[in-house]
Protein backbone atom coordinates (compact mmCIF):
# COMPACT_ATOMS: atom_id res chain seq x y z
CA UNK A 1 0.00 0.00 0.00
CA UNK A 2 2.64 2.10 -0.54
CA UNK A 3 2.39 5.65 -2.68
CA UNK A 4 4.59 8.55 -3.70
CA UNK A 5 4.40 11.56 -1.08
CA UNK A 6 6.60 14.36 -0.42
CA UNK A 7 9.26 13.01 1.99
CA UNK A 8 8.70 13.34 5.22
CA UNK A 9 11.28 16.62 6.92
CA UNK A 10 13.77 14.21 9.76
CA UNK A 11 15.92 16.77 11.46
CA UNK A 12 18.28 15.81 13.52
CA UNK A 13 16.49 14.42 16.74
CA UNK A 14 16.66 12.89 20.14
CA UNK A 15 15.63 8.97 20.37
CA UNK A 16 14.06 7.45 23.57
CA UNK A 17 17.32 7.21 25.18
CA UNK A 18 18.55 10.87 24.57
CA UNK A 19 20.96 10.12 21.79
CA UNK A 20 20.95 11.88 18.52
CA UNK A 21 19.72 10.01 15.44
CA UNK A 22 22.37 10.47 12.87
CA UNK A 23 21.03 10.25 9.10
CA UNK A 24 23.81 8.52 7.28
CA UNK A 25 21.84 6.07 5.14
CA UNK A 26 20.98 5.65 1.45
CA UNK A 27 17.94 4.31 0.75
CA UNK A 28 16.53 2.60 -2.28
CA UNK A 29 12.59 3.13 -1.50
CA UNK A 30 9.73 3.32 -3.99
CA UNK A 31 8.16 5.80 -1.77
CA UNK A 32 9.64 9.04 0.07
CA UNK A 33 7.73 8.79 3.03
CA UNK A 34 8.22 5.09 3.34
CA UNK A 35 11.89 5.67 2.77
CA UNK A 36 12.19 7.96 5.66
CA UNK A 37 10.13 5.94 7.91
CA UNK A 38 12.70 2.93 7.18
CA UNK A 39 15.38 5.38 7.38
CA UNK A 40 14.30 6.89 10.57
CA UNK A 41 13.48 3.77 12.25
CA UNK A 42 16.97 2.19 11.59
CA UNK A 43 18.67 5.69 12.98
CA UNK A 44 16.77 4.81 15.85
CA UNK A 45 18.18 1.15 16.57
CA UNK A 46 21.43 2.01 14.96
CA UNK A 47 21.80 5.29 17.54
CA UNK A 48 20.16 2.95 20.52
CA UNK A 49 23.08 3.76 23.36
CA UNK A 50 22.20 0.84 25.63
CA UNK A 51 21.63 -1.72 23.11
CA UNK A 52 24.98 -1.22 21.19
CA UNK A 53 26.53 -1.42 24.33
CA UNK A 54 24.86 -4.84 25.43
CA UNK A 55 25.70 -5.81 22.06
CA UNK A 56 29.66 -4.74 21.36
CA UNK A 57 30.91 -4.37 25.68
CA UNK A 58 34.30 -3.53 24.05
CA UNK A 59 33.52 -0.49 22.03
CA UNK A 60 34.02 2.97 23.81
CA UNK A 61 30.31 4.58 23.09
CA UNK A 62 30.17 7.29 25.22
CA UNK A 63 32.27 9.22 28.20
CA UNK A 64 32.31 7.41 31.46
CA UNK A 65 29.96 8.79 33.69
CA UNK A 66 31.08 11.70 35.86
CA UNK A 67 33.14 12.87 32.98
CA UNK A 68 33.14 16.44 32.52
CA UNK A 69 34.58 16.54 29.23
CA UNK A 70 33.34 16.85 25.11
CA UNK A 71 35.55 14.31 22.67
CA UNK A 72 35.94 16.08 19.70
CA UNK A 73 36.88 13.92 16.73
CA UNK A 74 37.88 14.05 13.26
CA UNK A 75 37.62 10.97 10.37
CA UNK A 76 39.57 10.74 7.13
CA UNK A 77 42.44 11.99 5.97
CA UNK A 78 44.74 13.84 6.01
CA UNK A 79 43.60 15.29 2.93
CA UNK A 80 45.72 18.20 1.23
CA UNK A 81 42.73 20.45 1.04
CA UNK A 82 40.94 20.34 3.98
CA UNK A 83 43.79 18.64 7.04
CA UNK A 84 45.69 22.35 6.87
CA UNK A 85 42.84 24.44 7.21
CA UNK A 86 41.33 22.41 10.17
CA UNK A 87 45.00 22.11 11.82
CA UNK A 88 45.02 26.12 11.97
CA UNK A 89 41.46 26.40 13.00
CA UNK A 90 41.88 24.00 16.18
CA UNK A 91 45.49 26.10 16.90
CA UNK A 92 43.92 28.93 17.01
CA UNK A 93 41.07 27.97 19.23
CA UNK A 94 43.70 25.76 20.87
CA UNK A 95 41.72 22.72 20.88
CA UNK A 96 43.05 19.03 20.69
CA UNK A 97 41.11 16.27 19.17
CA UNK A 98 41.19 13.00 18.10
CA UNK A 99 41.74 12.24 14.60
CA UNK A 100 40.76 8.63 13.26
CA UNK A 101 42.80 8.87 9.66
CA UNK A 102 43.37 6.74 6.99
CA UNK A 103 46.14 4.32 6.36
CA UNK A 104 46.35 5.31 2.29
CA UNK A 105 45.98 9.22 2.64
CA UNK A 106 48.83 8.93 5.44
CA UNK A 107 51.33 7.09 3.69
CA UNK A 108 49.91 9.75 0.29
CA UNK A 109 51.05 12.55 2.94
CA UNK A 110 53.19 11.70 6.02
CA UNK A 111 54.06 15.30 6.29
CA UNK A 112 50.86 16.30 6.75
CA UNK A 113 50.64 13.31 9.34
CA UNK A 114 53.25 14.24 11.13
CA UNK A 115 51.99 17.83 11.32
CA UNK A 116 48.55 16.49 13.01
CA UNK A 117 50.32 14.77 15.68
CA UNK A 118 52.91 17.41 16.49
CA UNK A 119 50.07 20.02 16.82
CA UNK A 120 49.25 17.63 20.06
CA UNK A 121 46.21 15.72 18.46
CA UNK A 122 45.85 11.75 19.11
CA UNK A 123 46.25 9.78 16.15
CA UNK A 124 43.62 6.67 15.63
CA UNK A 125 42.92 4.07 13.25
CA UNK A 126 40.20 4.66 10.77
CA UNK A 127 41.14 2.00 8.21
CA UNK A 128 43.96 1.59 5.28
CA UNK A 129 41.50 2.81 2.45
CA UNK A 130 37.75 4.21 3.40
CA UNK A 131 35.60 0.73 2.67
CA UNK A 132 33.17 -0.64 4.97
CA UNK A 133 34.29 -3.60 7.05
CA UNK A 134 30.72 -4.60 7.11
CA UNK A 135 31.18 -7.01 4.24
CA UNK A 136 34.71 -7.61 4.71
CA UNK A 137 36.10 -10.70 6.61
CA UNK A 138 38.19 -11.40 10.00
CA UNK A 139 41.30 -11.30 8.01
CA UNK A 140 40.68 -8.33 5.66
CA UNK A 141 39.58 -6.19 9.19
CA UNK A 142 42.77 -7.05 10.41
CA UNK A 143 45.27 -6.34 7.97
CA UNK A 144 43.62 -3.01 7.63
CA UNK A 145 44.35 -1.93 10.41
CA UNK A 146 47.47 -3.29 11.03
CA UNK A 147 48.61 -1.71 7.37
CA UNK A 148 47.42 1.19 8.97
CA UNK A 149 49.03 1.56 12.19
CA UNK A 150 52.46 0.09 10.39
CA UNK A 151 52.16 3.80 8.36
CA UNK A 152 51.34 5.95 11.50
CA UNK A 153 54.92 4.11 13.14
CA UNK A 154 56.92 4.06 10.21
CA UNK A 155 56.30 7.65 9.83
CA UNK A 156 57.29 8.17 13.30
CA UNK A 157 54.03 9.11 14.77
CA UNK A 158 52.38 7.76 18.21
CA UNK A 159 48.46 6.54 17.42
CA UNK A 160 46.10 5.72 20.10
CA UNK A 161 44.77 1.67 19.73
CA UNK A 162 41.72 3.54 18.78
CA UNK A 163 39.42 2.50 15.90
CA UNK A 164 36.78 3.84 14.00
CA UNK A 165 34.86 2.11 11.16
CA UNK A 166 34.67 3.79 7.94
CA UNK A 167 30.99 4.62 7.38
CA UNK A 168 30.40 3.41 11.03
CA UNK A 169 30.03 -0.02 9.35
CA UNK A 170 31.35 -3.23 11.17
CA UNK A 171 30.22 -6.97 11.41
CA UNK A 172 30.10 -9.65 13.91
CA UNK A 173 33.81 -9.71 13.50
CA UNK A 174 35.17 -6.43 14.19
CA UNK A 175 34.66 -6.45 17.64
CA UNK A 176 36.86 -9.79 17.81
CA UNK A 177 39.86 -7.98 15.91
CA UNK A 178 40.01 -5.43 17.53
CA UNK A 179 39.76 -6.79 20.85
CA UNK A 180 42.99 -9.40 19.53
CA UNK A 181 45.16 -6.43 18.31
CA UNK A 182 44.54 -5.11 21.75
CA UNK A 183 42.61 -2.18 20.35
CA UNK A 184 39.28 -0.47 21.62
CA UNK A 185 36.51 0.70 19.02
Amino acid sequence: NRRTASPLPLERGLVPDGTAAARSTTWACSSASYCALAEHRYNAFMTGTRLRERLFPRWMWRLPVGEHHVALTFDDGPDLQSTPRLLSILDKLNIRVTMFLIGNESADHPALLRECAAAGHRIAVHGYTHESFWWHSSHWQRESILRTAKVFAESGVNYEPLFRPPHGRFNAVTSRVLSDLGFVG
